[in-house]
């Protein structure tokens, strides 16, 4: 991974409140760490009903006690899978398309008041050819007045040498898909402040997807990533509780790619999948999402656990 990268914001999928949106600030990464709202899980014979409470979709939406309870059994179960970490963190590369103009203006201005020197030196040691070099000596002098007097100009004083903005384009890709990563695990890794997450919600096991967003003409734009988890089997319908929008980080380029990983944990419907909007004010850009996934009857680690 690049070391200059930069870390774009995230935030988690288990902090969205089912009725509303979070949108976290550039300078925050995965802040929105609240309590869920315990709700009931509701009758359990009512399948309608519990595919309608947010706690299906979401587990952190549960109550404590049955976050704990659930936990408890999943540790007694010698046949758990192990779990994952997290190798790297998301970052964004960025491309000015722009930005050379001024230094190559530098660069021209540079060698001219090279050459004007390097005449300077034989006009010295020769002074009978004066009347022939006079003109060289000049015109590179001029040429590096100029040049140098231009590039400066482009790199400091806004709005010199300003072009038409490009195009604007984007796309949105899922890229990979890592299985059983603790929401601590991510947290950690993305700069969150861990100890505003419940130590219960720390030991949730989910899925982290990496999104690639390229992004052309986005400099003065604040694009936002939407996402949600949807049921497959009950043909594609919304899980509730699991809605998030939150902002998206963009550099002071022109082109840029931000490579952003989304943790998301797994619902109690049997399948699902992640679906993903890139949205610039209310217009939708772009979408992507994974295929079907399956969820994990471990959905939380031990701590035995490696």
């Amino acid at each position: 991974m690049n070391p200059d990268l930069v870390v774009a914001p995230e935030l988690p999928l288990s902090d969205a409140p089912p009725a509303t949106e979070t949108t976290p600030t550039e300078t925050e990464t995965v802040r929105a760490e609240t309590v869920p709202e315990e709700v009931p899980d509701g009758d359990p014979d009512d399948e309608q009903a519990s595919r309608r409470n947010p706690g299906f979709g979401n587990p952190a939406m549960r109550p404590v006690s049955v976050k704990e309870a659930e936990a408890a059994n999943t540790c007694k179960r010698k046949d758990r899978p192990p779990n994952s970490k997290m190798l790297a963190v998301g970052g964004s590369v960025g491309n000015d398309e722009g930005g050379s103009y001024g230094w190559i203006a530098l660069a021209v201005g540079a060698a001219a008041a090279a050459i004007a020197i390097g005449v300077y030196v034989l006009k010295r040691r020769k002074p009978e050819r004066e009347a022939a070099l006079r003109p060289l000596e000049v015109t590179a002098t001029l040429v590096a007045i100029v040049s140098g007097l231009a590039g400066l100009a482009v790199q400091f004083i806004p709005g010199a040498g300003v072009r038409e903005p490009p195009t604007t384009r984007a796309n949105l890709a899922v890229r990979e898909v890592l299985a059983r990563i603790t929401r601590g695990e991510y947290a950690q890794k993305t700069g969150a402040d861990v100890r505003r997450i419940p130590m219960i919600d720390r030991r949730e096991v989910g899925l982290v997807v990496w999104l690639e967003v390229a992004l052309d003409g986005y400099r003065d734009r604040r694009p936002r990533l939407q996402y949600a988890l949807y049921n497959p089997d009950v043909e594609g319908a919304l899980l509730v509780g699991t809605g998030t929008t939150i902002d998206l980080r963009v550099e002071d380029t022109d082109t840029q790619t931000l490579i952003v990983p989304i943790w998301v944990g797994y619902p109690t419907s049997a399948h699902f999948q992640a679906r993903f909007r890139l949205l610039d004010g209310a217009a939708v850009r772009e979408i992507a999402a994974t295929g079907k996934l399956n969820t994990s009857p471990f959905r939380y680690a031990c701590d035995t656990d490696a």
